[in-house]
């Protein structure tokens, strides 16, 4: 393989999903959504950095773990 495409392979492996939040939203009910298991709401929560995760604003992007 070029180191391009090692490169381009890398960057696809790596990249991280994210959700915007709606009104309404809450980490549980985004862990719910996104895997069907609402106690992985704490895993958004590190990933992201919340100090306070009952507190997050509607347009925010959170990344989520894989």
């Amino acid at each position: 393989l070029s180191i391009r495409r090692q490169r381009q392979m890398c960057k696809e492996t790596v990249r991280e999903e994210t959700y915007k939040v709606k009104e309404g939203d809450s980490l549980w009910q985004i862990a719910v959504s996104v895997y069907a298991d609402g106690y992985k709401w704490p895993q958004i929560a590190q990933v992201n950095n919340l100090a306070n995760p009952d507190y997050i604003e509607v347009d925010q992007e959170l990344k989520l773990p894989k």
